[in-house]
């Protein structure tokens, strides 16, 4: 509970930069991203697992970045001694606060830019029958490889998010994607 507390402190503290007006400084995005989760509770048999995810948002000044984001999983299992496989759903949709940084000279071949923020949400979880939802908040850390001025390939290095559930989960993601600007 404490991790979702300090992450919508975190993301209400950033909208102190936000105001009504956009500036010329101001634009949107979206990213899409392939993502590969890394789940193996027991260590015991492989999974496989696809996971897609779209994100929009607000960058404020190059700086203060706002956005969402929806993404969806499967996850299967196989249990070759047994000879038995399972299959679940992750459902996730969260809000987001950024702090974008330049790590290379804007006038790079291809400059770069690092991100950091909370996030919070809520996230589904369906293991057979069974379906719950739950609140999620954690935090996030990403690069930005400016390939021109409106595409950028994004390197989602880590996401974790805790499911606060009856039974308390963490849920690790990195990912590659395009972000595009607009």
């Amino acid at each position: 509970m404490r991790v979702l507390l300090i992450s919508l402190a975190c993301i209400v503290f950033g909208f102190n930069t936000w105001s009504s007006e956009l500036t010329e400084n101001d634009k949107y995005s979206v990213s899409f991203n392939y993502q590969m989760n890394m789940t193996n509770p027991a260590g015991d048999f492989p999974s496989s697992v696809i996971n897609l995810s779209v994100s929009p948002s607000l960058i404020r000044n190059d700086i203060h970045e706002y956005g969402g984001s929806l993404s969806y999983s499967v996850n299967k299992t196989e249990n070759t001694i047994a000879g038995t496989s399972s299959e679940s759903s992750t459902t996730s949709l969260s809000g987001f606060y950024r702090y974008n940084m330049p790590i290379s000279d804007s006038n790079a071949k291809n400059p770069l830019i690092g991100y950091a923020g909370p996030q919070v949400g809520m996230t589904s979880i369906k293991a057979g029958n069974t379906t719950a939802s739950n609140p999620s908040a954690g935090a996030q850390i990403g690069l930005n490889m400016m390939l021109s001025q409106n595409i950028a390939i994004n390197f989602h290095i880590l996401q974790f998010d805790t499911v606060f559930a009856t039974e308390t989960q963490l849920l690790l993601t990195q990912s590659i994607g395009v972000k595009y600007y607009f």
